[in-house]
């Protein structure tokens, strides 16, 4: 049985990550490059790879999860955006110190209820199951949620204090489409040990 202080904390983080799925989900849209070439990007002791053409659009911000001015989680958006139009996306977030202990399952929760987005909005969760990321077999998860026409499929690891996402959205057909699924399946990552080496 969990006890109420355990209860409302892991629903306070759940509320925190959705909060902040749900910022940034609403700007990305599906792309549909037939030709993908794999991009690898570094940050601090974090590597993580995705396959996608063109160089991406990045924006970083800080996210307030409380009233205190250092009460944030840094988060870092890539968004490709080609010719044909629409969006893939990247996204990753540094949860501070207060956060990081939090288990994977509360986290990617968060997630998955921020992508639904919020109730009145009648989003709709259609896969939440595990999945592995990259050559390393990191454990993550599968999510597909939408909301009457809008679709969000994305695979999601938490290696602390860092959470990376992939994302497509649009219609159903496009993030079904062999495009979408092959991006999400292209995301590899790793945490260096502390030497970096």
């Amino acid at each position: 049985m969990v006890d109420s202080y355990t209860f409302r904390r892991q629903t306070m983080l759940r509320l925190i990550f959705a909060a902040v799925c749900f910022a940034f989900s609403l700007s990305a849209l599906v792309a549909q490059d037939k030709s993908q070439d794999e991009q690898a990007f570094s940050e601090g002791r974090y590597r993580f790879r995705v396959a996608i053409n063109g160089k991406p659009k990045s924006e970083t911000k800080d996210v307030s999860y409380g009233t205190e001015a250092n009460q944030v989680i840094k988060v870092t958006l890539r968004k490709w955006e080609p010719k044909d139009g629409g969006t893939y996306s990247l996204l990753t977030a540094d949860y501070p110190e207060a956060l990081e202990k939090a288990d994977a399952k509360t986290i990617i929760d968060g997630v998955r209820d921020g992508l639904r987005g919020p109730t009145e909005l009648g989003g709709t969760v259609d896969v939440d199951k595990p999945s592995t990321i990259g050559t390393k077999k990191l454990p993550g998860r599968e999510l597909m949620v939408h909301a009457k026409k809008n679709w969000i499929h994305a695979r999601v690891v938490y290696l602390p204090p860092r959470l990376i996402q992939v994302m497509v959205t649009g219609s159903e057909t496009q993030v079904k489409h062999a495009n979408a699924v092959r991006f999400l399946n292209s995301l590899g990552c790793e945490k260096l040990p502390d030497d970096g080496k």
